[in-house]
C-alpha cells in the first residue's frame, strides 16, 4: 500500500479512535446556484470541523456541512474538511466544486486566440464558449470543441 500524507493522518486518527466515514463528493453546480458539501466522520468526544478550499482555511465553516451560496467561478475548486477530537486530527480527501459546460479564459489574446475579434490583455475572464466538452490552447491558438461536436480554431493561424 502506498503511503501517502492523507493515508499517514487518516491512519493515525484511526489509532486515536476517530474516521471520516463519509468524505465530500464532487459537486457541479450553474453559476449563482447552492452547492453543498458533507462529511460524516465519527470519534469518542465532540468533534470539531474545518473546511479548506485549495488547503486554506475558510474562516466560519466550521460544521459538518458547508453550503456556498450564490456559487461563482472564484468559488471553483477542492474542497476538504479536517475532523478532529482534542488533539488528533484526520483530513479528507479533496472534493472538487464545478460550473459546468462554459469556457472562460484569461491574459493575453495578443492572436486573438480567445476568438471574440480582438486582440488585448485580457485582466478578467471573457466567456468563451457556452457548451465547452474539450478545448486545447497554446501560446498562439485555441481549439474548442462544443457539446454539439464543432471544433473551432481561434489564434495565429
Amino acid at each position: 500500500m502506498k503511503t501517502t500524507l492523507f493515508t499517514a493522518l487518516l491512519l493515525a486518527s484511526l489509532a486515536q479512535g476517530q474516521s471520516i466515514v463519509s468524505p465530500p463528493a464532487l459537486q457541479v453546480v450553474a453559476r449563482g446556484q447552492t452547492a453543498s458539501f458533507s462529511v460524516t466522520a465519527t470519534g469518542s468526544g465532540p468533534l470539531a470541523y474545518q473546511w479548506r478550499r485549495n488547503g486554506v482555511a475558510l474562516a466560519g465553516a466550521t460544521e459538518a456541512t458547508l453550503t456556498l451560496t450564490n456559487v461563482q467561478f472564484r468559488d471553483v475548486g477542492g474542497y476538504s474538511v479536517g475532523v478532529s477530537t482534542g488533539g488528533a486530527q484526520a483530513f479528507s480527501a479533496e472534493a472538487e466544486l464545478r460550473i459546468p459546460g462554459t469556457l472562460w479564459a484569461a491574459g493575453s489574446d495578443q492572436y486573438g486566440q480567445m476568438a471574440d475579434g480582438q486582440t488585448k490583455l485580457r485582466p478578467t475572464p471573457l466567456r468563451v464558449l457556452r457548451a465547452a466538452r474539450q478545448f486545447q490552447a497554446g501560446r498562439f491558438f485555441s481549439f474548442y470543441l462544443t457539446a454539439e461536436g464543432d471544433l473551432y480554431a481561434a489564434g495565429h493561424n
